[in-house]
């Protein structure tokens, strides 16, 4: 799939009105197109430079099934080093994850990130 296409399956499927629609959506991402807790290379594949609102919420939703274990648990446990931290998917994953502890309202998270 090209990247537009990615960008436009997670937009809509992510965003459907229906529950299973976002299930099935958050499960495909997850499930499949997070292989092995790699997040940096899916992060690549959807260029977050042009697609920062589509990452953020697939970001969102890994992180909310990362209770679930496996793939998606070691993925939420990346730390970038400093160099990978200064690319664009390194900083798109902190802004993320930031996002998440904030909406937990998880005061010591904030702290610790």
């Amino acid at each position: 799939m090209s990247i537009a296409q990615r960008a436009t399956l997670l937009r809509d499927g992510l965003r459907d009105r229906q529950a299973e629609v976002q299930k099935a959506c958050e499960d495909m991402v997850c499930d499949h197109w997070l292989v092995d807790g790699q997040i940096e290379k899916f992060l690549k594949l959807l260029d977050v430079e042009t697609n920062l609102d589509i990452a953020l919420l697939a970001l969102k939703s890994i992180f909310k099934n990362s209770v679930e274990g496996g793939a998606t648990k070691s993925a939420v446990a990346w730390n970038p080093t400093r160099e990978e931290a200064m690319t664009s998917e390194g900083a798109v994953f902190w802004y993320a994850k930031f996002l998440s502890l904030l909406e937990q309202n998880d005061q010591d998270g904030m702290d610790d990130l």
